[in-house]
């Protein structure tokens, strides 16, 4: 995966609270220490960017992404969701929070809120539970995060 693609994601993943500034300092000086010819120079911005807030990081990976489409980088983005919800129940109820951070920024993803209701009435005592819940998610990440065939 390219270097802009990558930074397209790291910048939407911050931007829903999948990554934390650290996450994408660490992306980007694994990325210096690995790439033998950098071109794009604000790799480096990023990679000293510890104190920066999400925006002004925000900011600076939309310039090392180049525009990279949004539509192109969201299968990737699902399989991240993914790997991170299987780690726990707490890291699915992190990916719905996620999701429904991501339903604010494109269209098309009428799964994100149904998520997030689902886990206030399991909850409550209401409808399903916890462990079915989780199982859902997975599934439903699994299937955004497999590519369009062109």
């Amino acid at each position: 995966m390219d270097l802009k693609t990558q930074a397209q994601i790291k910048r939407i993943g911050l931007l829903i609270g999948l990554y934390k500034i650290g996450d994408v300092v660490e992306w980007a000086e694994k990325m210096i220490r690995d790439l033998d010819d950098i071109e794009e120079y604000a790799i480096f911005d990023i990679a000293g960017g510890q104190m920066l807030n999400v925006n002004e990081m925000s900011s600076l990976l939309a310039q090392l992404s180049g525009g990279e489409d949004f539509e192109n980088v969201l299968p990737h983005l699902y399989a991240g969701l993914k790997s991170k919800a299987q780690n726990s129940s707490a890291g699915a109820r992190l990916i719905v929070s996620c999701l429904a951070n991501l339903s604010s920024l494109t269209s098309g993803n009428e799964g994100s809120l149904y998520f997030k209701d689902a886990f206030e009435d399991a909850d409550k005592g209401i409808y399903g539970n916890e462990s079915s819940l989780t199982n859902e998610l997975l599934f439903f990440l699994e299937k955004k995060s497999q590519f369009k065939s062109n």
